[in-house]
């Protein structure tokens, strides 16, 4: 949850939290913690590596509960992670804190708490650096005024901030994002702000934008959707994560970081692209559905790998590693459903760890599935797209 992806000359990276609350009432296992996980794509929309833990929060300590994230990398190359924490014993007593890393961004060392942010409640939220006259500038959402409205402050250092000031022109923000001369914020249907919020807006500036996306009914945003960052593209996208309602979600529904094209007017549909099948490209139902899939194997080197495609049927596929005539998964797409949403369902016949993409070229929906080592799932959403 709480994606930020920054963009690279040659690749994207994104970085976001996993929380563990369905363990059970207020994170009860000693040896769970929330971190902060870092992933790499090409083109930002399908591929992401296998994700790698950054920050990790100690168990019952300010820094158990680790989210929020937002990164900057400053002149010097240094790379800068901004994040909240809080105690699983007292959630929403909450902190800014921060870590550095050299590039790439893969080894942080902790930095502690921004002084300059007072300690608050659970409406400290999402600190959106940025670089702003060669200095790191850092905006945040919170309600110290009456509304939850955005904040901003900037320091030389990356440690060490001016006081906070609020900025900007929407009179209440339940979470915002700002980002390349953009604001994307999330608000609740007539105003007011709760755990969960119900639409994104995105704005030219510091100012009150139209929505561009509400929930739906029967998808991976049916009760909520959280406002992410925007990047310029090409094209243009806001990665947010959109999710069921709190605290308990229904077996095995997904909890999606997704990623929304959009243009001037709004979502921008088939921005996701036309699907050319080849050997590691499965096109179906018609060409609409992009799928790929890649392993890794836990019994030889542990080292990533493309899987072929092996073409079925228009709305089925499978994928083999090294026999064409031996599958270790399948996947079949049903659009003949009742609920206006495609159906995807996969079948592993192997416990080594693999994912599968999917992506609809019509409306730019993009999914990724991953099945852990050791298991050997029956996966099976019907939800997640938005069919026709």
């Amino acid at each position: 949850m709480d994606p930020w992806v920054i963009q690279l000359p040659d690749r994207y990276v994104m970085f976001a939290c996993k929380n563990s609350w369905q363990e059970g009432p207020y994170f009860p296992s000693p040896d769970v913690h929330d971190r902060i996980w870092r992933s790499e794509s090409r083109d930002g929309i399908t591929g992401w590596t296998d994700n790698h833990a950054v920050v990790e929060g100690v168990h019952s300590a300010q820094d158990d509960l680790s989210c929020s994230p937002g990164v900057v990398i400053a002149p010097d190359g240094t790379w800068h992670l901004y994040y909240m924490t809080a105690s699983r014993d007292t959630i929403c007593v909450v902190e800014m804190w921060h870590a550095t890393a050299p590039a790439p961004g893969l080894v942080w060392t902790k930095r502690g708490k921004i002084a300059a942010v007072q300690t608050s409640d659970c409406s400290l939220l999402q600190p959106s650096p940025a670089i702003e006259a060669g200095k790191i500038v850092v905006y945040f959402v919170v309600d110290w005024a009456g509304a939850t409205r955005l904040w901003r402050m900037e320091s030389s250092d990356g440690h060490l901030f001016t006081i906070p000031l609020p900025v900007g022109a929407v009179p209440e923000s339940c979470n915002a994002r700002p980002g390349a001369g953009h604001l994307v914020y999330s608000a609740n249907t007539g105003g007011g702000c709760a755990t969960q919020t119900t639409e994104m807006r995105l704005a030219d500036g510091l100012v009150p934008g139209p929505v561009i996306l509400s929930v739906q009914p029967g998808t991976g945003f049916s009760m909520a959707v959280s406002a992410g960052n925007y990047l310029p593209g090409p094209p243009a996208r806001v990665y947010f994560t959109g999710n069921y309602t709190f605290p308990a979600p229904p077996p095995d529904y997904p909890n999606n970081i997704s990623v929304l094209m959009v243009g001037a007017q709004g979502p921008i549909p088939g921005a996701a692209g036309i699907c050319v099948e080849d050997s590691l490209t499965l096109c179906l139902i018609g060409g609409r559905y992009k799928t790929t899939s890649r392993w890794k194997n836990q019994y030889t080197d542990g080292a990533l790998s493309d899987l072929h495609k092996a073409r079925l049927m228009d709305t089925a596929g499978a994928f083999w590693v090294s026999d064409d005539s031996r599958f270790e998964h399948l996947i079949q797409i049903k659009t003949a459903t009742n609920n206006g949403h495609a159906w995807i369902t996969i079948g592993a016949f192997t416990d080594v760890e693999f994912w599968v993409d999917v992506t609809d070229t019509v409306n730019g929906q993009v999914k990724e599935y991953h099945s852990f080592p050791g298991r050997q799932p029956f996966i099976y959403d019907p939800f997640s797209f938005v069919y026709p």
